[in-house]
């Protein structure tokens, strides 16, 4: 049913406890109560500034709005009930809070069973007095259970990372920031690395034992490491072949295999012409080819087994499912394939394409099968978190973030996202292009009948 009268974007809209009547707030000023069943207008509450938030009490008697001037309003239809207007110091604390927010730098990681997550954060002290300046900044990374969301322990750490990983039992987290990386065991840095690749680390990965990791960087290399009981990262094998930069890395189930994506789309040829001094060059000529996006190598030999042309554009995420027969990509191309891996897989038993789910509503961030292997879960720039059927190819569920502070939060697009789809614990961790992070927990993404998504921790830097 489509509800008709608002004058300006719809930010949030909310179900009354008995079902029987829609609640929503826009940005002409107004929040609007709809009959669910006609779709028609029952009355309207306006306040002085733009309505980003409402709510209803928990029996739907008294309604609750919160507008940009920040204040909030409880409302028994279309009365006033109370209201609490902002404090005259309101807007220099908005400005503060969003200097502060600038500064601060969240990597996020999960562990493979979604039991464990790690963040990182700047912790700010501000100088006593009426001052907007900082005086202390302090990184801070914590460990915490992901699904009682109690912090487990933290510890100091020197520089910000952008990338994380953190081993089941959480004793062990491995950072990547540019070229360097740093293992810690229980908050003690046993391992630090400044020459990890020749370029930024874009990806890295443990495998489902703990044993190996992978890190895909802007060199075009993969490069596999071994992390030994002592928290210690012994290189094995620098893998090369791809075109272009690395975006993503995965081990398979049994870790016999690991996948890489890359950017593989064209290659520059140099133009031989002789230009006469004091000529500008003409640059490189660019050959569009027909390059594959994904590889899989045999961690045994750690050799180049296959290479699979996956994609149209650029290769962002790649996945398993739990038997290691399927798998599972996705690109920048809008679209999401799922693959079925012969039992020996050769140049001439290749990877077969079976599903293809396209015009998905922005880039493929991170994808990956739920436990029994039914459902496909994506996770899309434009901050909607999809479910499909993974032999249909049909959506099953969708959600969208909106953001609850436009001018804080912005057009700010999701730049990173982190799938454990472990069934006890189905956990999404994302990073915007503004340095946040939030926490998502998919429920009953296995259920055949009901799939829903609903936020898990709602901001992490605030905990």
């Amino acid at each position: 049913r489509t509800f008709t009268g608002h004058e300006a974007e719809v930010k949030q809209c909310s179900i009354s406890p008995d079902a029987k009547a829609v609640l929503s707030c826009s940005l002409d000023d107004t929040a609007r109560m709809w009959n669910l069943d006609t779709g028609d207008e029952l009355f309207q509450m306006r306040q002085k500034d733009c309505i980003f938030s409402v709510g209803f009490s928990s029996n739907g008697k008294k309604i609750v709005t919160a507008a940009h001037d920040g204040e909030f309003r409880v409302w028994e239809k279309d009365r006033i009930l109370a209201d609490k207007k902002p404090s005259r110091g309101w807007p220099r604390v908005r400005e503060l809070l969003r200097k502060i927010a600038r500064m601060k730098s969240v990597p996020v990681g999960m562990s493979l069973d979604g039991r464990t997550c790690c963040y990182v954060k700047k912790e700010v002290k501000l100088d006593s007095g009426y001052k907007d300046e900082v005086k202390d900044e302090t990184t801070v990374l914590t460990v915490e259970n992901t699904v009682s969301g109690t912090a487990r322990y933290s510890f100091v750490v020197h520089d910000p990372a952008e990338l994380a990983a953190i081993t089941d039992d959480g004793d062990t987290v491995i950072l990547a920031r540019g070229i360097t990386i740093k293992v810690f065991v229980h908050g003690e840095c046993t391992f630090e690395t400044r020459k990890a690749h020749r370029a930024s680390i874009l990806d890295l990965r443990l495998s489902e034992d703990g044993h190996l990791l992978a890190t895909g960087a802007d060199d075009n290399n993969v490069r596999s490491w071994r992390l030994t009981e002592e928290g210690v990262l012994v290189k094995l094998k620098t893998l090369s072949g791809h075109l272009s930069s690395v975006r993503t890395v995965c081990f398979s189930p049994n870790s016999k295999f690991l996948a890489s994506g890359a950017q593989d789309l064209c290659k520059p040829i140099r133009s031989r012409t002789f230009l006469p001094y004091g000529s500008r060059p003409i640059g490189a000529l660019l050959e569009r080819v027909q390059s594959p996006g994904i590889k899989l190598w045999d961690t045994t030999t750690w050799k180049l087994v296959i290479t699979v042309l996956a994609h149209n554009n650029f290769v962002t995420a790649v996945a398993f499912d739990a038997p290691g027969q399927k798998m599972v990509s996705g690109g920048e191309d809008h679209t999401i394939r799922i693959w079925r891996l012969p039992i020996k897989i050769t140049n001439r038993t290749p990877p077969i394409e079976v599903v293809r789910i396209q015009h998905i509503p922005g880039s493929v961030l991170a994808c990956d099968f739920t436990e029994d292997g039914k459902r496909v879960v994506g996770v899309m720039s434009n901050r909607q978190i999809y479910i499909w059927h993974a032999k249909e190819g049909t959506p099953m569920a969708w959600w969208e973030f909106m953001p609850f502070d436009p001018e804080q939060y912005g057009n700010a697009l999701w730049r990173s996202a982190s799938l454990s789809l472990s069934g006890a614990v189905n956990g999404v961790i994302v990073t915007d292009t503004g340095g946040f992070s939030f926490t998502f927990a998919l429920l009953a993404v296995t259920s055949s009948d009901r799939t829903n998504i609903a936020p898990h921790n709602d901001y992490i830097i605030n905990q």
